[in-house]
């Protein structure tokens, strides 16, 4: 983490030597989280965790388990779709409904999920999302974070 400016602000006080003022900036890998006091915007720190890498493995992934699962009829979900789908999943987990379904529903439709995708891909997405190839999970290695092992592998190359 890069700390840039640093001022300190006025103090009450007549004295001089007190009349500094402290600017801090925070820069993480050429992002801005915090500039002249303010925090940054949300989709700057959501971008710091799912970037390109992370979308198109989650894609690949995903579309390699639902091969698996359904061959005859696989879901092939696209890049926006897996977008779309993460940024319900936060909005959801800020306006909480008891069931996944009521999102949807008339009496309970909530029109920036709902507008967004409907409720029968998004509940495919849901089953079949993944980071990585179950088929390949070493059962010797016993890894307990082995389906989240690339997502923890981009935070650390991304110095999070």
């Amino acid at each position: 983490m890069n700390r840039e400016n640093v001022e300190i602000p006025p103090l009450e006080s007549d004295d001089s030597r007190f009349q500094q003022k402290i600017t801090l900036e925070i820069n993480l890998n050429g992002r801005e989280l915090l500039k002249d006091g303010k925090v940054g915007e949300s989709s700057t720190y959501f971008e710091m965790f799912f970037d390109d890498e992370i979308f198109e493995l989650l894609v690949y992934q995903s579309n390699l388990y639902d091969v698996q699962r359904h061959i005859s009829k696989p879901l092939s979900v696209t890049k926006n779709e897996v977008e779309q789908f993460i940024e319900i999943c936060v909005y959801m987990s800020i306006y909480n409904l008891p069931r996944t379904k009521m999102y949807w529903a008339q009496s309970s439709r909530i029109s920036q999920i709902a507008d967004v995708m409907s409720r029968n891909i998004f509940l495919q997405i849901k089953s079949s999302l993944h980071m990585n190839d179950s088929d390949k999970v070493d059962m010797n290695n016993l890894d307990r974070l082995y389906k989240v092992s690339p997502f923890i592998g981009n935070m650390k190359r991304l110095d999070l």
